[in-house]
């Protein structure tokens, strides 16, 4: 059984899987290219994985960000 209960892990998960995605978009438009002149137009398909990429890196920060300190996981902040 998985266990989803990291945010910060699904996050990164979520984001390899984008990550893939656009890698397999890059490979298939040049191999369109190098095959029939053709994949030229996929670059929107790769800026709109991109885009997703990127928000998926905010959310991370944000995840990151909310995350309590070592100090402060273990009650030493401010000692």
């Amino acid at each position: 059984m998985t266990d989803f209960s990291n945010p910060l892990t699904n996050l990164r998960t979520f984001r390899d899987i984008y990550v893939e995605e656009r890698r397999r978009e890059v490979r298939t438009a040049l191999e369109l290219r190098k095959t029939n002149g053709e994949g030229g137009l996929w670059g929107a398909k790769v800026r709109e994985i991109q885009i997703i990429i990127e928000a998926i890196d905010k959310a991370i920060a944000d995840e990151e960000a909310l995350q309590p300190s070592i100090y402060e996981s273990r009650g030493l902040a401010g000692a």
